[in-house]
């Protein structure tokens, strides 16, 4: 067991430094970055407009060939390169440069609400927690965006749970972030859920934030195929990974169809996308199956 269990929590510790307020504490925003100029003035306009004010943004960009650098210097973010393309190494690389005692991890297609950061430092600092698991909405401008963030909405409504399906340990102090060794760069796919499942077996003291992150993702059901279908591909590396966590809280969350059914009534204004949205999860789906086959077809070879 790790030193670090037998600590107080960071929220516990930051309550006996009585000369800090919540206000007073300085958080880093690290956003990975590859050809990210479609969303990324939005990304960052949304943390430029959050209402805690001491926030450091870090753009750790994976050699992009676009002007994504050229808008992360406009909006007066910290800007590292990498010539490495995976989001697991150019986080772990963030850190490194990254001043704030509380990080908080969002990728360049995502946007948060004014009060995010604020609700995450206050639930902190107040609950005496090492970290918040941040529930995420997938959705877009069309009608298959849109479609897909109806399983998020009702996965949501699990508001006893501090960590179900579409949520990830995203907002964390610095010392969790060094003792669970940071994201596991060897997988670009489940790196998020290794590292929550370590923070977990390790006994940090952790929550859920009240506010969800909008993720503006890829569009078209092309698109959303041969993403599923890369990820599908390298999913035998995290499976093997995962095989030696405690999968157990993982599973706290329901999944049964049936609770999604149930729950569809508290989604009334979403009734038209609700066809829509077992089409992207049949894509996904099989997007998924398809990567995963040829994976271990090409591993065999």
């Amino acid at each position: 067991m790790s030193s670090c269990t037998l600590c107080q929590p960071f929220g516990q510790l930051l309550q006996e430094r009585n000369a800090i307020s919540d206000e007073s504490l300085l958080v880093s925003v690290i956003i990975p970055t590859l050809n990210s100029s479609r969303t990324l003035a939005m990304c960052l306009r949304s943390i430029r407009q959050q209402t805690h004010k001491r926030i450091e943004f870090l753009i750790v960009d994976g050699a992009s060939s676009d002007n994504t650098v050229e808008i992360a210097n406009k909006c007066g973010a910290i800007v590292e390169r990498t010539s490495i393309r995976n989001r697991s190494v150019q986080r772990n690389l963030g850190v490194l440069h990254a001043n704030g005692e509380l990080l908080l991890f969002v990728d360049s297609d995502e946007v948060l609400h004014p009060n995010f950061v604020e609700d995450c430092v206050r639930q902190v600092a107040r609950e005496r927690l090492d970290g918040l698991f941040v529930p995420t909405i997938d959705t877009g401008s069309s009608y298959f965006g849109k479609s897909r963030c109806l399983g998020d909405l009702i996965q949501i409504s699990l508001s006893s749970e501090i960590h179900i399906s579409n949520s990830a340990l995203r907002f964390c102090s610095k010392r969790l972030f060094i003792d669970v060794d940071g994201y596991d760069d060897k997988l670009v796919i489940g790196e998020d859920a290794v590292l929550e499942l370590t923070a977990i077996g390790r006994g940090f003291k952790l929550g859920r934030c009240n506010y969800p992150v909008l993720h503006y993702g890829v569009e078209g059901l092309g698109n959303i195929l041969m993403k599923k279908f890369s990820y599908g591909k390298v999913f035998g590396k995290y499976e093997e990974k995962a095989n030696t966590l405690d999968l157990s809280p993982k599973m706290k969350y329901i999944q049964a169809g049936f609770f999604f059914i149930k729950n569809f009534v508290k989604c009334r204004e979403y009734t038209r996308h609700i066809l829509g949205y077992v089409i992207v999860k049949a894509i996904e789906f099989s997007g998924l199956a398809l990567g995963s086959f040829f994976g271990q077809f090409s591993g065999k070879s």
